[in-house]
């Protein structure tokens, strides 16, 4: 049995966000904040997140919108998180800090072409594949599966949900 911390990717509310509409087909991803979350194996909300966020505190004349890499410990899941989407285990040898450091050397959105988190998602989750911190899958079918699990969860009122989206194991 493993007990690597899991790897996954988070949907968030939006703050101020008007209500999100449950008749839609499909909200587009832009809908939620999106975010990484790596928590020990069996976590009951404990885990550490790793979010681009802007921010006009963090605002420079090259960042106008303030965007910064945000790594925060948690004992308890956010209260703004619908759900949580495991997408791979840190590898034999590599720590949740190791992710930040990783991490840090990425484009931030508005840097490199990216135009927001969703953006920066997508070549945090090529990364971490490529390091062997996720599953490799298509980023972009997946990006389409995570607004569909999100969906759900808000049109049902759920929040802190967590699905598996790898091939090797389904939670209990």
């Amino acid at each position: 049995m493993s007990n690597k911390p899991r790897v996954f990717i988070a949907l968030y509310a939006r703050p101020n966000a008007p209500s999100l509409s449950s008749t839609r087909s499909k909200n587009p991803p832009s809908t939620y904040r999106w975010g990484i979350w790596i928590e020990p194996k069996g976590s009951a909300g404990d885990g550490i997140s790793y979010d681009a966020l802007s921010s006009l505190a963090f605002a420079t004349p090259d960042n106008a919108a303030g965007w910064h890499l945000s790594i925060a410990p948690h004992s308890a899941f956010p209260a703004d998180m619908l759900g949580r989407i495991m997408v791979g285990k840190l590898p034999e040898g590599v720590a949740p800090e190791d992710v930040g450091a990783l991490l840090s050397h990425l484009p931030l959105p508005g840097e490199g072409g990216l135009e927001g988190e969703v953006e920066w998602v997508r070549v945090v989750l090529g990364k971490l594949q490529r390091n062997g911190c996720a599953e490799v899958f298509s980023v972009e079918q997946f990006v389409g599966d995570a607004v569909a699990y999100a969906d759900g969860w808000v049109a049902k009122g759920k929040r802190k949900e967590k699905v598996n989206y790898t091939w090797s194991r389904t939670f209990p």
